[in-house]
């Protein structure tokens, strides 16, 4: 037993200890205890760094060694006997790598998203969807979570129709094998950079509706399924961030309206790059309501000059973890969990000592990183890509799996922090959380008309069916015109879920305007502003003649200051159509209106 515990010790050359191992060296420390001294180790150092820092940063200041040392301390190990403290050691090291990783560990499973410039295109030839073979290897070794990236329009190839039957059965042949067969979790990722059908979600004719439309029906396919997570989007870009935020908000209602408590992974603008994301994204993807509280946030993080992933260098060996460290303690303030869906780097030492290194870091965050998957593994990307993890054309490990191989989960992951008694989302019967500002010719809670622009409280000639009232607000905001709601300290943003009403256009298409947040009584000096453009803040298009419903978040306006009330005021000097409002309310929470889904409601406030 002690000889053979020579050998095998000897000719070890992994870098992490399987389980069956660690039980083996657990059984030959039963056989030396009389052979060796009974305390013999050594010191794991580290955590005692940086005195002169308290309480400091990890990673910068100090450094927890129940991982690295572990690691550092098996390779360079050259002694010629195994003491039994250090046999105790090694089983100890294998029970806290265990706890020192994340839960959800693996990689993209590229190809459905080849090809986008041919769409639908046709299968092996334009894309393809990876199958159980592509997927075995990562599965053999320990990999537990995989992001597979597909296209929007190939999945549904008709904006609002039904989901394609064909491509659903490749998603659906993926999915079983990973969730079913081998007890894996998939995340489904519409890999369109925030676009479909050709324009930007809520910025084009491809409105946020449509987009939600969409997850509604994706979400009734697997809302049976809690291995399968829904990514909303990836790497937004281009786009303004309370649209994206507006639209991502309305996926979310889709999805638990359509019965589905599945995790949702949520992401910002610029890519979702979590070394922008303090810039870009902090302080308007704060708010997020998600009825079932079963949401994380989902960042990218490449290690070349760029962050883009394009290049095969890394610019140090420090550069992945110190871009996560900022978006790390914003998610940590929030109380919220994050995934790291795309980062990668080529084969050469330094990229993967950054690899090495961003994954550490993760693994010392464990409070808010859930996981990450590599970007990327899948049959078509070929020994010529550079970040490629799907072994080579021998069959032989790619340089970066060495690197990638000891932060990978060895535990069952339990990935969802749901909360107990929450799920999908119904909307209650005959409940009103609102504080109304103008209903029925009227004004009410303290707020008083001060408009200027030529308006009508109560117009007799357009009235809202099924609204039981007797007149609505008529108005034209022509040149720069505005609709004034004063009151006196009553509007606390952050008291208020969205700003809603009913909106007829007339004889136009629609008119864009700005809502102005007036912080002072008795005049129109503004303190903040957003353009609306109604279609991406409407639950139905926009046609002449009819009422929509809009809601508007609230949540990017300064969340500290009481507001004296608002305005809306028109974008253009010339003239304007006529249009019409009516119930014009705060909203606190989602509760009543619905989006037209071809007769199926969908809460979008």
């Amino acid at each position: 037993c002690l000889f053979s515990c020579f050998l095998w010790w000897n000719e070890a050359k992994m870098e992490r200890i399987s389980s069956s191992k660690a039980l083996l060296l657990l059984l030959c420390y039963v056989a030396m205890v009389a052979c060796t001294c009974d305390l013999t180790g050594v010191n794991l150092s580290g955590a005692e760094f940086g005195s002169g820092d308290i309480p400091g940063a990890i990673f910068h200041n100090y450094v927890w060694g129940c991982l690295f040392s572990c690691f550092l301390w098996w390779n360079e190990a050259k002694m010629e006997r195994i003491s039994s403290s250090k046999a105790l050691l090694l089983l100890l090291c294998y029970v806290a790598m265990v706890a020192c990783t994340c839960d959800l560990t693996g990689v993209n499973l590229s190809g459905a998203e080849f090809g986008s410039g041919d769409i639908p295109g046709a299968i092996f030839h334009n894309y393809v969807w990876d199958g159980p073979k592509d997927a075995q290897y990562f599965v053999n070794k320990g990999m537990n979570y995989y992001r597979v990236p597909f296209l929007w329009e190939r999945l549904q190839t008709v904006a609002g129709g039904a989901l394609e039957e064909k491509e659903l059965k490749f998603m659906f042949t993926l999915v079983n094998f990973l969730t079913e067969q081998n007890n894996m979790y998939v995340m489904l990722d519409p890999h369109n950079y925030g676009r479909g059908f050709g324009g930007k979600i809520g910025q084009s004719a491809t409105s946020i509706t449509l987009y939600s439309d969409f997850w509604y029906k994706l979400a009734l396919e697997f809302k049976n399924n809690t291995k399968v997570i829904f990514g909303l989007m990836n790497e937004p870009n281009g786009q303004d961030v309370h649209i994206w935020r507006n639209a991502a908000q309305r996926a979310i209602y889709a999805i638990r309206f359509a019965g589905a408590s599945n995790l949702i992974t949520v992401p910002g603008v610029d890519w979702t790059g979590a070394h922008s994301w303090m810039e870009q994204n902090a302080a308007v993807m704060n708010v997020i309501d998600d009825p079932a509280d079963n949401y994380i946030y989902e960042v990218h993080q490449y290690l070349d000059i760029d962050s883009s992933g394009t290049h095969n260098t890394c610019v140090s060996a420090d550069v992945g973890w110190k871009a996560l460290v900022n978006f790390t303690s914003w998610a940590r303030k929030l109380g919220k969990k994050a995934i790291l869906g795309e980062f990668g780097g080529g084969p050469d030492p330094l990229c993967g000592a950054a690899l090495n290194n961003m994954l550490g870091y993760m693994d010392n965050n464990t409070d808010v990183w859930m996981g990450w998957t590599y970007w990327s593994g899948g049959p078509w990307w070929g020994d010529w890509y550079f970040s490629n993890l799907t072994p080579n054309s021998t069959g032989q490990d790619r340089p970066q799996m060495k690197y990638v191989q000891p932060h990978i989960s060895s535990s069952t992951p339990k990935p969802t922090p749901h909360t107990p008694g929450k799920g999908s989302y119904t909307p209650p019967q005959n409940v009103k959380t609102q504080k109304t500002i103008y209903s029925n010719g009227k004004t009410q809670n303290g707020f008083v008309d001060y408009s200027w622009a030529h308006h009508d409280l109560c117009n007799t000639s357009v009235v809202r069916p099924g609204s039981g009232d007797s007149c609505s607000l008529s108005f034209d905001l022509s040149s720069y015109g505005a609709l004034w709601f004063q009151c006196a300290g009553c509007l606390n943003v952050s008291s208020w879920f969205s700003l809603s009403f009913w909106y007829n256009p007339g004889n136009s298409s629609g008119v864009d305007f700005g809502l102005f947040m007036v912080n002072t009584t008795g005049n129109s000096k503004v303190s903040s502003h957003v353009n609306l453009d109604l279609p991406a803040y409407s639950a139905s298009p926009i046609i002449t003649n009819q009422w929509v419903y809009i809601s508007v978040p609230l949540g990017w306006f300064n969340q500290t200051v009481v507001y004296n009330g608002f305005q809306l005021q028109g974008n253009k000097p010339g003239d304007v159509p006529l249009a019409y409002l009516s119930d014009v309310e705060l909203v606190a929470y989602p509760d009543q209106y619905t989006m037209n889904d071809g007769g199926i409601h969908i809460p979008i406030v």
